[in-house]
């Protein structure tokens, strides 16, 4: 049986000097945490970044402290040479470049996030018709009431290219169910067979 002859891997100096130049590059680029923090005034994570730049993050927004006391938030340190923050009590880890892109969570998470985000709006939207309504509405022109409709009860025209959004505006959140709000007016008008705003809203309130 012939013996195996081992063949040892030799790294010049150069090569060594090359991987530790890279390295160095590396480290002065890359995203790192020097300090964090949080600020129970506002209910905010403070994170400090080697670059001088501070972040801040809504406590509630970052997944695995929606439910943690002060007590718990405070408890935070800084691991993996600045690239992740753990909090200690709760076992909870968030990646900084991750932090830095907006990354709050798991993909589920962020969508549970943005979910919310836009219930928020409606929300905000929903109240300000109602506060606009009890004002008389938006100006409107001569001759046309809140709802865009002329003495004798009939909508205003309004060009093929309003979109179903901007509609809802004005005529509530319930106008076209189901229907994406970058649709055009015409396209709805052609899919619902209507000849006109006006006939598509005489149809809706049989």
């Amino acid at each position: 049986m012939s013996k195996q002859v081992s063949h040892p891997i030799r790294t010049t100096e150069a090569q060594l000097e090359a991987a530790l130049a890279k390295a160095r590059d590396y480290d002065a680029v890359r995203p790192r945490a020097l300090d964090v923090s949080y600020r129970d005034a506002d209910d905010m994570v403070i994170m400090r970044l080697a670059t001088g730049i501070e972040m801040a993050f809504p406590r509630q927004l970052l997944q695995g402290l929606e439910n943690a006391t002060p007590e718990q938030l405070r408890d935070v340190s800084i691991d993996d040479f600045g690239s992740s923050l753990h909090w200690n009590q709760l076992d909870v880890d968030h990646y900084v470049p991750g932090l830095i892109e907006g990354i709050l969570g798991t993909r589920a998470w962020m969508s549970r996030i943005g979910k919310r985000g836009g219930s928020a709006r409606s929300d905000v939207k929903a109240a300000a018709a109602r506060e606009n309504g009890a004002k008389g509405g938006r100006p409107s022109q001569p001759g046309l009431d809140a709802r865009n409709r002329d003495t004798g009860g009939h909508i205003h025209h309004k060009r093929g290219d309003t979109l179903v959004r901007t509609l809802r505006d004005t005529y509530g959140d319930s106008f076209a169910p189901g229907v994406r709000g970058d649709m055009r007016l015409d396209t709805l008008l052609k899919r619902e067979n209507a000849k006109s705003l006006d006939d598509l809203l005489k149809r809706r309130r049989k």
